[in-house]
């Protein structure tokens, strides 16, 4: 057998990457094609370092889903407690920029699903929901949301490949059920 090559990750504003991982955002908006030989590989979704000096990116998510739609999406994910939640139960800081301002509750700096490339659009008519005018749009399909995000420091916006040990981790990871532990991390503690 012989061993998977790493997967290649693609860092993204951290809204942007859970609205991949929640919210079927199924196009990334890039100036550039990805490297042909991507097409067709899975790749990791990382949410990069936040940007806490401004909240433009709330008017980008607006621009693209609509405002209405993003705060019937906040009411319905609540807790008891008032945090976003996922269906499995876990903190999802994508829609209030209270959420990105309180450290410990985003899940930034870390890998939150993964997605196959399938391909490219540009000047397509219509107009994907979430393409902008002008880009080329990156075809994400089966995303897969990690059970539990994993912590990468690194990153940059745009693509770079995982360090193996993290690579395994995060095929462990969205293979497993939502709120499913992975034994091995159950036995280290």
């Amino acid at each position: 057998m012989t061993a998977l090559e790493p997967m290649r990750a693609l860092t993204l504003k951290p809204w942007w990457a859970h609205a991949v991982a929640f919210l079927d955002k199924d196009i990334e908006n890039r100036a550039k094609p990805p490297p042909e030989a991507l097409i067709g590989k899975r790749i990791a979704i990382h949410a990069g370092a936040p940007t806490w000096a401004s909240t433009a990116w709330l008017d980008e998510i607006d621009r693209a889903m609509g405002r209405e739609r993003r705060r019937m999406w906040v009411r319905r994910h609540r807790d008891r407690h008032g945090h976003l939640t996922d269906p499995g139960g876990s903190i999802v800081p994508l829609m209030e920029p209270t959420l990105y301002a309180r450290p410990g509750l985003a899940q930034v700096r870390a890998i939150v699903a993964t997605a196959d490339l399938a391909g490219i659009l540009h000047d397509h008519n219509p107009r994907p929901r979430w393409g902008i005018e002008g880009m080329v749009w990156w075809m994400l399909r089966d995303v897969r949301p990690l059970y539990q995000p994993v912590h990468v420091e690194r990153g940059q916006l745009g693509l770079w490949r995982l360090p193996p040990e993290v690579d395994a981790v995060v095929r462990r990871r969205e293979c497993l059920p939502w709120g499913v532990r992975d034994p091995l991390e159950v036995s280290r503690g």
